[in-house]
């Protein structure tokens, strides 16, 4: 997959992430369905992450089984994760605007 989870440099370097991450038993959603319909993509259980790259997906007891010694294993207790989002905070009516304007070449 090699998703970007959008952990810098620094947080790496300093070791506030761990190199080596699992997430599970969450819903992970992530929103691959390229169809303009209702349909949000896979949807999976657990997920591996290494160096903020999500590296594999799937069902809980597969990707567990991936942990080593040094994995930092999170158990998300249900929650959703939709990784990959990298603007923290947008205003969809701006964005819209700006882009009409870059193509209709508006003042």
């Amino acid at each position: 997959m090699g998703l970007d989870l959008g952990f810098g440099e620094h947080e790496r370097s300093t070791g506030q992430i761990a190199e080596d991450m699992i997430f599970h038993n969450g819903k992970i959603i992530t929103v691959d369905d390229h169809g303009f319909n209702s349909q949000v993509g896979t949807i999976a259980q657990a997920m591996q992450v290494q160096d903020g790259k999500i590296v594999q997906l799937g069902a809980n007891a597969e990707i567990l089984a991936l942990a080593g010694p040094d994995t930092q294993v999170m158990d998300l207790k249900g929650r959703m994760v939709l990784p990959g989002f990298i603007l923290t905070h947008e205003h969809a009516w701006f964005a819209l605007a700006s882009l009409l304007q870059q193509r209709t070449h508006l003042p």
